[in-house]
């Protein structure tokens, strides 16, 4: 072990680089005694929309996130090079750090002596173990207890090696180049790890996750990806700190880790907080409740194969005693390879990366005495057994050992597969991790409990497939149960700054934060951002009278419906009427707009912003123009007693509305695709009941007017003329006023244009 002391120009200028900028230093220590020179380039752990939270009485309070800047590099003198990781406090500089070289793992932590104030000392990770009561970790994968040992895909439970054949082909697709992505990894902790690991320290217990991510991007970086150095980077995403026991929703079950903890943080995330709220690959539980075991012991379990689904979870119990973030490092980063594809190196097909352990049940897991594999070098790191290995356990307890790579078949048949078959790793362009949708507003920021109000969002960074969410808190029921967060609908994109989409209902009135999340899953929120009210429900409009008018405007109409609220305006498609009068709250008056002729929507919109809508209830007509008769010989059209067709069959059911075409190609009985009315017969036959014949416009309004009345089993006939829709299609309606079936028949002997 060495003490050392960094002076405050490292520190400072370190601080002043920007992200991927580097800093050449000359004398890094990366061993006990021994000096080199790196080049350290700054990196960002967190996600740009990353947030860390408590949850106290229900309600979401934010922290701030750790104050540490990160580096990463590698010795530049030439020699066997060492791989170098750092964090710098803005305040006390130089803080701790690692270096992974020819050494094995050394690392860099601020010396416990209370009187050694800035100083670091220097020491291997085996090192550490022989001071004091501290024993050398263990650390159990409960991914190899039989009953644990599952792997889920929905409705079922397989073991592990039958789930992972379920999942990745026997004969994988050539591997593409794949460029370095991001995985976000979402973060819970208990109260128990809190107080055991940090005393209670938030400040600490919130350094201490950083610290782990740096650690595992070096190694995931470097390792999964098709070449070296073209993986993928981790990142930190929500996080919460369950600070207190009141804080904390998990059962307090001590042990090691099983299939019972962790199906219960996935049942809990999964309930709380869905993927389509909170941004993330995975999550971990970093937790404590093993106070039955030493406190140089830690035990994890994961679901195989998790990337971007509904079992990316892991259950990590690290140690609880001052021990080395290397070795917690190493335990998480082996349960997230689980999360990322792989089982264990001892159950990969033959031949197997290593035989170290034979006591693991499944499909193509090694049997009998362990025995180590022997010293290999993978992405420059000389070991006897990988991450993903049981190398590191006693009786075989393989030397030297640096757990911190993944064997070559890990990446090959296992990360990579999956790696490219995730939906949510984002790209990482030039290793700049982008920004995400930012500075956002909803107006307005309140409505009725029925939803379907209008709102518009505002800020910046939106892009094509962006969702916007409505979130309950845990003790805010605003949706009344599962689920705990409703995506908008009608989403419009306007543009990179605007989107307006249509809320969604609620049960209870009360607070919810407003999520925005991109297709690469980076998001942006407005805490407490929109407000369910039980104010005046929304206007209902059920009728219009009369329904239609010349597209020039100025007709008077009447709306009736229900819940108008005097200063409520009337819009027909966007196009607003003049003259609105309030006469009660189911009725009022108006005055068409000039607008393009064809049907309208009809919206009434009161001053609360609620508003109802009746769909093509209204018809423009447009203004008369001259036209020609041109009769032609008696010809029957339509004839619903013939086959099924355009202008045939079927019988027309009870109250049943049928559109027609009667400028047809080649034309039927003479008539053009330029003509605008016909004169026609109109005749009803076997009637099952009495009742009426309507005919109107294809694109017009249903009429009250009838055209041919009749009774039950007669035939009834009438001349008219026929108009035909004004958008130049050729189309009518023909309504059966009855609650029986009737046949309808029609004749022309001319037509009009």
């Amino acid at each position: 072990m060495e003490v050392v002391r960094f002076s405050d120009e490292a520190g400072t200028g370190l601080l002043a680089t920007s992200l991927n900028d580097s800093l050449r230093l000359e004398e890094w220590p990366v061993a006990p005694g021994v000096r080199r020179p790196v080049v350290l380039s700054r990196f960002e752990v967190y996600a740009p929309d990353a947030r860390i939270v408590r949850i106290v009485d229900g309600q979401e309070i934010e922290l701030p996130r750790s104050p540490l800047a990160f580096f990463k590099g590698t010795t530049a003198d030439g020699d066997e090079p060492a791989r170098v990781v750092a964090w710098v406090d803005p305040v006390l500089g130089v803080r701790g750090g690692f270096a992974i070289g020819p050494d094995g793992m050394v690392e860099m932590e601020p010396d416990p002596d209370a009187k050694a104030g800035r100083s670091l000392r220097v020491l291997s990770s085996e090192a550490r173990f022989g001071e004091g009561d501290e024993r050398r970790p263990t650390f159990a994968c409960a991914q190899g207890e039989g009953e644990t040992a599952h792997f889920s895909v929905p409705d079922t439970l397989e073991t592990l090696g039958e789930a992972y054949r379920a999942v990745v082909p026997t004969q994988l697709a050539p591997l593409a180049t794949t460029p370095t992505k991001t995985a976000v990894i979402a973060f819970d902790t208990d109260a128990e790890w809190i107080a055991l690991r940090h005393g209670g320290s938030i400040a600490g217990t919130i350094n201490h996750l950083t610290q782990l991510v740096a650690l595992m991007t070096i190694i995931y970086e470097r390792d999964a990806g098709p070449a070296k150095d073209q993986g993928v980077r981790i990142l930190q995403g929500y996080s919460i700190i369950r600070a207190t026991e009141a804080e904390d929703p998990y059962a307090d079950t001590t042990g090691g880790a099983s299939g019972t903890k962790l199906n219960e943080l996935t049942n809990y995330w999964e309930a709380n907080y869905p993927r389509s709220v909170v941004k993330r690959a995975l999550v971990a539980l970093v937790s404590g409740k093993q106070s039955n075991v030493p406190v140089t012991s830690a035990s994890g379990i994961a679901w195989v194969g998790g990337l971007c689904n509904g079992v990316g979870y892991s259950v990590n119990q690290l140690m609880t005693g001052s021990s080395s973030g290397f070795w917690d490092m190493l335990i998480m980063a082996h349960e997230v390879g689980h999360n990322f594809g792989s089982p264990h190196t001892h159950c990969y097909p033959n031949p197997k990366p290593d035989t170290c352990y034979g006591s693991e049940t499944g499909t193509n897991c090694f049997s009998g005495a362990g025995s180590c594999p022997g010293s290999a070098t993978y992405n420059g790191v000389t070991t006897n057994g990988t991450l993903m290995s049981y190398c590191h356990t006693p009786p075989v307890s393989c030397s030297p050992r640096n757990d911190n790579v993944f064997h070559p078949t890990s990446v090959s048949s296992y990360l990579l597969p999956n790696i490219n078959g995730a939906s949510c790793l984002a790209t990482v362009p030039g290793g700049i991790v982008p920004s995400g949708p930012n500075s956002i507003g909803i107006s307005p920021t309140s409505g009725p409990l029925a939803g379907g109000q209008s709102v518009t969002i505002t800020g910046g960074g939106f892009a094509t497939g962006t969702t916007v969410a409505f979130v309950e808190l845990p003790s805010n029921n605003v949706f009344g149960g599962s689920p705990n967060t409703k995506l908008l609908t009608g989403v419009s994109i306007v543009n990179a700054n605007t989107i307006t989409a249509v809320t969604p209902s609620a049960t209870n009135t009360g607070l919810v934060d407003v999520v925005v999340m991109n297709s690469d899953q980076q998001t942006a929120f407005i805490r407490n951002g929109y407000t369910y009210s039980t104010g005046p429900v929304s206007p209902s409009v059920t009728a219009i009278n009369p329904n239609f008018g010349p597209a020039a405007g100025g007709t008077a109409v009447t709306i009736t419906g229900a819940s108008f609220v005097d200063g409520a305006t009337v819009r027909f498609s966007g196009t607003s009427a003049t003259g609105v009068g309030f006469v009660n709250a189911t009725t009022l008056t108006a005055t068409t707009p000039a607008r393009a002729a064809g049907l309208a929507n009809l919206t009434v919109t009161n001053p609360d912003a609620q508003a109802g809508t009746l769909a093509n209830a209204y018809f423009f007509a447009p203004a008369p123009t001259a036209t020609r008769w041109f009769p032609v010989t008696p010809c029957r059209i339509l004839d619903t007693r013939n086959a099924n067709g355009a202008l045939g069959g079927p019988v027309l059911s009870a109250n049943q509305t049928r559109l027609f075409d009667v400028t047809t190609t080649p034309t039927t009985c003479g008539i053009p695709a330029t003509a605008k009315a016909l004169s026609v017969n109109y005749s009803v036959f076997a009637p099952q009941q009495a009742g009426e014949l309507r005919v109107y416009p294809g694109n017009g309004v249903p009429t009250i007017a009838n055209i041919v009345p009749f009774k039950v089993n007669e035939t009834r006939a009438n001349n008219g003329h026929l108009t035909l829709s004004t958008d130049n299609t050729g189309t009518f309606n023909v309504r059966n006023a009855s609650n029986g079936t009737i046949h309808f028949i029609l004749d022309v002997n001319g037509y009009y244009q």
